[in-house]
């Protein structure tokens, strides 16, 4: 059977050349398509290939030209459609690929349905057609609305199968439909329990079992049901710490019920000691400068006894004291008080020396450290951050030991910047003043595994700056517990990992491929 393939053929003319730099004139018109052929998967090479009848002209955008399949095999073939210009000049070749089916004849129109005259069931195994149990039934081309009963008897307790099939008056069978149903006898029910007896005695015993009627007895009425029953339970004589009490019941037929147990604890409280005299008033105060005299030879601070001397004020004399930093102590006498203290400083002096600021930058995050001397009313250091050395974000704060030599302190940037970043310190006195030390840059080279935003809210995205044939990744709390596993094949540049359900903290995203493995720690918000 011959097929005709209709092609809407979009031929353009060939476009002509330009040189450069300087801008030519511009292009002849283009030229007349004076020719056109195809050919189908094989090219028998230009002007070889079957001819397409058209009226030259530039554009042949309307040509639907006939294309002859004939002889064509069934399946995939190839069109490919080029023409020709009059400067003789060929076309590149257009392709499309079409498929050749030829459709099979149809078959005859089937005969008119048949009756269905005999129905059988079977369970489990198959007897062979027609020896199976019969259905009930009258002839008809449709059954479904029959309804038959299905003998179940003497089948095992389990899982069984119904198979269904019929037979028509041309005697075909039919396809045999099966079902699975389970067969469950239920066991007989047992008897109603007798009712309730009344509840005839209780007791009670502590610690150790005395035995069934031997413990002490609680008196209560005859009823079935003692639960709102209150009864008083005898402590006298046990030791202070932990007990158990136990109760239990017996029935009028004599039945005890399960001993019931409660812990309790038995603690005797100490007597209460005689409320305290009132105080007496202070008499004497005295203070002194960084040694001890010893009680009452200090020097003394002048005051009208009473109770209560908390807005006392007085002068100190600091004469003679070299500069630098030292220390008040004040006492007061009924019997003598605690003695109060405070720091203060005589001159003008440098709250430290700072030694050294050195920066660690290591594979997940920056290490701080730095060195100071000569602490004096030192509070604490800030350590701040920066993008551009212009503004300063605060990291956190380490608090000064104010000891006099070398002291040496440590800060971990755990979210260090990718690329460059500046850090310095603040360091603050008692009295508020502060001092920066020198600044310190830190550029952290981006490795192949990124991991952005961070911190994270809901969603956590890993970029891979080079391909990896498959990478595994696992979510780790601060103790070390794996909380999520991820697997990729083949994952591309960009991983995205929801991270919504995990409560906020910081993690470490490890991030394996192959022999490889990088560390990366994220903070979940």
């Amino acid at each position: 059977m011959k097929q005709i393939l209709s092609i809407c053929l979009l031929l353009c003319g060939l476009a002509a050349r330009s040189q450069d730099p300087a801008y030519t004139l511009p292009p002849p018109a283009p030229q007349n398509i004076v020719a056109a052929e195809y050919y189908i998967d094989l090219d028998p090479g230009f002007g070889n290939g079957t001819p397409i009848s058209l009226t030259p002209g530039t554009e042949l955008a309307g040509l639907a030209p006939s294309i002859n399949t004939a002889g064509l095999s069934n399946g995939i073939h190839r069109l490919f459609i080029r023409a020709r210009n009059a400067e003789g000049a060929w076309s590149l070749s257009t392709m499309r690929e079409f498929i050749v089916d030829f459709d099979p004849a149809y078959i005859n129109v089937p005969a008119v349905v048949q009756d269905i005259v005999a129905a059988e069931y079977f369970i489990d195994a198959d007897p062979g057609f027609g020896n199976a149990t019969a259905l009930p039934l009258t002839a008809a081309a449709d059954i479904s609305n029959l309804v038959s009963s299905i003998n179940t008897a003497g089948l095992s307790t389990g899982t069984h199968r119904l198979y269904l099939r019929t037979r028509s008056n041309g005697g075909a069978w039919s396809l045999t439909t099966v079902r699975e149903f389970v067969v469950d006898f239920d066991p007989a029910y047992t008897a109603a329990p007798a009712a309730a007896q009344n509840m005839a005695a209780a007791e009670y015993f502590i610690d150790t079992d005395p035995g069934f009627g031997n413990a002490t007895a609680i008196a209560l009425p005859a009823a079935a049901n003692v639960s709102a029953l209150v009864a008083s339970i005898s402590t006298t004589g046990l030791s202070v710490g932990a007990h158990r009490l136990y109760l239990r019941s017996r029935s009028t037929d004599g039945h005890w019920s399960i001993t019931a147990v409660r812990d309790f604890i038995v603690d005797v409280d100490p007597a209460y000691t005689a409320a305290p005299a009132a105080p007496g008033n202070i008499t004497y105060a005295e203070y002194f400068l960084d040694t001890d005299p010893g009680f009452g030879n200090g020097t003394a601070v002048t005051l009208s006894p009473g109770v209560d001397l908390s807005n006392l004020a007085f002068a100190v004399n600091t004469t003679g004291l070299a500069d630098g930093q030292h220390t008040l102590y004040v006492r007061s006498r009924n019997d003598w008080s605690l003695t109060a203290y405070a720091n203060f400083i005589v001159g003008t002096v440098l709250p430290l020396r700072f030694l050294s600021f050195a920066a660690i930058n290591r594979e997940q995050w920056t290490d701080l450290q730095w060195e100071t001397a000569d602490e004096v009313a030192t509070s604490h250091f800030v350590v701040e951050r920066s993008a551009d050395a212009r503004s300063w974000t605060a990291l956190g704060q380490v608090n000064s030991r104010n000891l006099p030599g070398r002291q040496v302190y440590q800060f971990r940037d755990s979210l260090p910047l990718n690329g460059p970043a500046y850090y310095r310190l603040r360091q603050v006195d008692i009295d508020g003043g502060f001092v920066y030390s020198k600044i310190l840059l830190v550029n952290r080279q981006s490795g192949p595994v990124q991991v952005f935003p961070n911190p994270v809210v809901s969603e956590v995205q890993v970029s891979l700056k080079r391909p990896m044939a498959s990478v595994h990744i696992d979510l780790v709390d601060g103790s070390g517990r794996l909380l999520k596993s991820f697997a990729f094949a083949a994952p591309g540049t960009l991983i995205r990992l929801s991270l919504a359900d995990v409560p906020a903290g910081l993690y470490q995203l490890r991030v394996r491929s192959g022999k490889e493995e990088w560390v990366k720690q994220v903070l979940k918000q």
